[in-house]
């Protein structure tokens, strides 16, 4: 089970920790000043923050949830950091990527030094050709960041494989029929498929991009109100063969079954603002086993629904309040650490120079092939390197 949630609040320029251990009362454990806090992304002890207001990427310890403190930042609107409105983060490895909203960017940081992050590269533009207008969300999956663009109503791909140096691969755009990214607000890459909640077409757009240069529209579920609840659709969170969306319009999180992602279907949905369900604006989502998180911005709550039944989704619990203590006035994103997770090895194969004598203590690479992952992991992340110290050397075939 998760220990803490961690809440970006704009409105109270706040990074918020709530321990979130018992889910019927999650309770507040620590919180820094973050000036307009649009998102946070958690790696270990460190939380990186991206700060619409301030133009900055922000570094805060957590390594004592109860006292976070300040470790580094990067800021500056245009060249050569291009933070301006920096509102989306992702980190993956020694980089962080930034997508900031006035500078229509996707900007590119260092951040193996946590008290000296150091600019790596930067793409910008509005219109073609980047389409980066309103740059929203960002993923990184292997050597690509795939970019929710609400101003160009799109789905923007860079090749990030030279971070000093990321161009643009291709886009899908379009409001309406038929690609239905009017505001695509968020971005959610799983497998050969992207989760795109696009705000304006009320709509979760299922995009294959299987071939990365040439996206296209797979399948989509759209419409305010009942009976899919998509109104101003936010964010969509993937686990398994279901997409939780939040849609601040109808104050709601749906549950859609895209098993077949040419055809998302309706599984549940729990909606309301203020007492019982505290989904007011609901404006961004986690999931982490039984239990989505939700980022309420009107009802400035962090929200526990129980989805272990998701055609019933049900009310677990909530903790909100601007101001002190809590600071979650227009709570904006919402990051759970996964747990830890322990996986059983069917097949390791190791790939070894034909110099090579293990023997002496020299490396060889390792390829675990598991019984299962998450989804969010690429497998071909998953590479050990192995460092023998007995003899004799394994028969390799």
């Amino acid at each position: 089970m998760p220990t803490y949630a961690y809440v970006a609040s704009s409105l109270d320029d706040s990074l918020t920790i709530i321990n979130i251990s018992d889910p019927a009362n999650p309770t507040l454990k620590g919180s820094i000043q973050c000036i307009a806090a649009s998102c946070v992304y958690v790696v270990g002890d460190y939380a990186y923050v991206a700060a619409f207001i301030d133009d900055a990427l922000t570094i805060v310890d957590v390594s004592d949830p109860a006292n976070p403190s300040f470790r580094g930042s990067i800021s500056g609107s245009g060249s050569p950091n291009y933070l301006n409105g920096a509102q989306g983060v992702f980190v993956l490895g020694d980089y962080a990527y930034v997508v900031s909203h006035w500078d229509n960017a996707l900007s590119i940081f260092n951040i193996s030094d946590p008290d000296n992050p150091t600019f790596e590269g930067s793409i910008q533009g509005s219109g073609g050709p980047e389409y980066l207008k309103s740059a929203k969300d960002v993923q990184v999956v292997g050597n690509y960041a795939y970019v929710a663009a609400y101003g160009d109503d799109s789905l923007t791909i860079i090749d990030v494989t030279d971070k000093t140096n990321p161009t643009f691969k291709s886009s899908i755009r379009g409001a309406g029929n038929p690609n239905y990214l009017n505001v695509a607000f968020s971005i959610k890459v799983v497998g050969d498929y992207a989760y795109v909640a696009s705000t304006f077409d009320h709509a979760l757009t299922v995009i294959n991009i299987s071939d990365p240069a040439s996206p296209t529209l797979e399948g989509v579920i759209r419409g305010a109100g009942n009976p899919n609840y998509l109104s101003n659709a936010t964010h969509a969170e993937v686990r398994g063969i279901y997409a939780y969306t939040t849609a601040k319009g109808d104050d709601a999180l749906s549950i859609f079954n895209i098993s077949d992602p040419t055809t998302p279907t309706l599984e549940g949905s729990i909606q309301g603002s203020g007492s019982p369900k505290y989904l007011g604006t609901a404006n961004d989502v986690v999931v982490v086993g039984d239990y989505a998180y939700v980022a309420a911005w009107g009802d400035n709550a962090l929200t526990i629904i129980d989805i272990s039944d998701p055609t019933t989704p049900a009310f677990k619990g909530s903790i909100q309040g601007s101001g002190a203590p809590n600071y979650l006035r227009g709570a904006e994103s919402v990051f759970v650490k996964e747990p830890s997770a322990t996986y059983r090895i069917i097949s390791l194969t190791i790939d070894i120079a034909p110099d090579v004598d293990l023997r002496d203590g020299n490396e060889a690479i390792a390829t675990l092939h598991l019984v299962e992952y998450d989804a969010l992991l690429n497998p071909d992340a998953l590479v050990r390197t192995i460092k023998p110290n007995v003899p004799p050397p394994p028969t390799v075939k």
